[in-house]
């Protein structure tokens, strides 16, 4: 299981309150990591079922 995870943030400090902004990439090599391996009995063969593939996340939070 192989996956690289990228985050960049912000921090603004603006009348009275903290902005957070962010920007986030998931499995940034775009892999292909089974998380469940199942046997089909009539067809003999194995079925894989994949993490999440490429994933950007834009975030912003705003505390008071």
């Amino acid at each position: 299981y192989i996956r690289l995870d990228i985050c960049i943030s912000y921090k603004i400090n603006k009348m009275g309150s903290t902005w957070h902004l962010s920007a986030d990439i998931q499995n940034v090599f775009n892999t292909k990591n089974p998380v469940q391996q199942r046997y089909d009995a009539t067809t003999k063969s194995l079925y894989y079922t994949y993490a999440l593939p490429l994933l950007p996340i834009l975030g912003f939070k705003v505390d008071f």
